[in-house]
């Protein structure tokens, strides 16, 4: 007698530990060991994950990174000028620049055009007393930034070039 059935293949269960998981997945994504090969293998835990530290300096990174991006980083912020700015140097109507403490220079005629700074330039801040004016700066990677009047911005890193006192009451 001829026996013409074809031998059906055995059907293997899901393993039943851990150890044989990884293995299997192993040999499925065609590495070698735990973290040879693809990065798909679960990786062991070394404690750098979970230390407090190393997660405060990775957010600081990430949200840094982030900021820097989008530009936004070391973009000039405004503030509103503290009653002494005529104690400090800058009375009406002038836009003074500051680097640090000292006094660099000052402005008060209403332009069409950019002024150049002169010394004053890569100043980190700048007072505006103006009541009824708009102070744009400009600065050498090309950006430009209003300031309302009666406020003081502080540049960060940017490097302020120019400036224009414009007749306008808002930015």
């Amino acid at each position: 007698m001829r026996d013409d059935r074809v031998p059906v293949p055995t059907v293997r269960s899901w393993p039943s530990s851990t150890a044989e998981l990884i293995d299997r997945r192993h040999r499925v994504n065609g590495t070698k060991g735990q973290l040879g090969g693809t990065n798909r293998g679960t990786r062991p835990v070394t404690g750098k994950e979970t230390d407090p530290m190393n997660m405060r300096k990775r957010f600081a990174l990430s949200v840094a990174a982030v900021a820097v991006g989008s530009g936004l980083a070391f973009a000039p912020t405004a503030s509103a000028a503290p009653q002494s700015a005529a104690a400090a140097g800058c009375a009406y109507p002038y836009v003074c620049f500051y680097k640090g403490s000292a006094k660099t220079g000052q402005f008060k005629d209403v332009t069409s055009g950019w002024q150049s700074l002169g010394s004053s330039k890569g100043a980190t801040k700048m007072v505006n007393t103006r009541h009824d004016d708009i102070v744009y700066t400009h600065f050498t990677n090309g950006k430009t930034h209003c300031t309302p009047p009666g406020y003081v911005t502080t540049f960060g890193s940017w490097v302020v070039d120019k400036v224009r006192i414009s007749s306008a009451s808002s930015c």
